[in-house]
């Protein structure tokens, strides 16, 4: 997947904001849904954006041009081609709106956006166990995303049949019961900006 449109010029600084930073994009204004299933297959849907730091960083510093814009919105189709994703616009000022379905069978790995940039991971492991994490910035890195004006804000919802058991979770949300299942709440934002769930 292609994250730098091509004949994009980004400074030093531009280029030390990314390295700074561990993804390439930044979620931004998303609602995230996983539903477990007891055989440990999945659901999984996006609905949100995303917010190329690349971009963000250009249009900081004022570098950012109306040709780097063209090649931004040529750079949804390649979006596209990632698993799931079935659709990706974008919208302006370094940033897409998108829309990601993907089914998972018991023992499938999938990471969203991309094996690369692993902003939301399903991670089977051993011993029939489910690790479901997002990306885990640290103080650094949300600094820098502070100064490139982004905003990491958005819900995280993953629901668990009664018939599966959690290990460990960090939600600081009441879960949800009813008769069948267990729903686990994230609001995703600066100050909370990471979550994970081990489900066996």
């Amino acid at each position: 997947m292609k994250t730098v449109p091509k004949g994009m010029i980004f400074s030093t600084f531009a280029l030390l904001l990314f390295l700074l930073l561990q993804a390439c994009m930044v979620p931004e204004n998303f609602k995230a849904q996983i539903m477990v299933r007891e055989d440990g297959s999945y659901h999984f849907a996006y609905e949100g954006n995303l917010a190329s730091v690349f971009a963000l960083a250009a249009i900081k510093e004022g570098s950012f041009t109306q040709k780097n814009e063209s090649e931004m919105r040529e750079e949804a189709k390649n979006l596209k081609k990632e698993p799931g994703f079935k659709s990706a616009e974008y919208i302006g000022k370094g940033r897409y709106r998108v829309s990601v379905v993907k089914s998972g069978k018991p023992g499938e790995a999938y990471d969203f956006i991309s094996r690369d940039m692993q902003i939301i991971s399903i991670q089977p492991e051993a011993g029939n166990i489910l690790l479901i994490k997002t990306w885990e910035p640290g103080a650094e890195d949300i600094e820098q995303i502070r100064m490139l004006g982004a905003e990491m804000k958005g819900l995280l919802e993953i629901q668990v049949p009664k018939a599966m058991t959690v290990i460990e979770h960090d939600s600081k949300q009441k879960p949800e019961k009813d008769k069948t299942q267990t729903t686990y709440t994230w609001k995703i934002s600066m100050d909370s900006p990471s979550a994970k769930i081990r489900l066996k």
